[in-house]
């Protein structure tokens, strides 16, 4: 799969992805937002990723750079040059602060 674009909304990034499936394109949005239960995170991460084929990839940039090119914001790789962390990567910041904030908790009530 290629990524095609960033977006910082789901629903700015569904409404794309219906664009190009509209028009015979298989088209996924990602993001490491906790599966809907932490959307605040995929925001500060890079916004949700809209993928395609490889194949597909030129045909599918064409038609996004049709609908509006200047608002719609690079893809990461060429706006930061990483990718969006991993499930688990968010998984483990968010025990670490679970666990920081247990600790300051414990101290604080003894």
């Amino acid at each position: 799969m290629a990524l095609v674009g960033s977006f910082p909304s789901r629903g700015a990034a569904e409404l794309a992805a219906g664009m190009l499936r509209a028009r015979g394109l298989r088209a996924e949005v990602s993001a490491d937002d906790l599966g809907g239960i932490v959307p605040n995170v995929a925001m500060g991460q890079g916004g949700w990723a809209l993928s395609v084929p490889d194949a597909d990839a030129e045909e599918a940039a064409a038609l996004l750079d049709q609908v509006e090119p200047d608002t719609r914001p690079p893809p990461p790789s060429r706006r930061t040059g990483r990718a969006l962390p991993t499930r688990g990567e968010v998984l483990s910041a968010v025990a670490l602060l679970l666990a920081a904030a247990a600790y300051v908790l414990l101290r604080t009530a003894g």
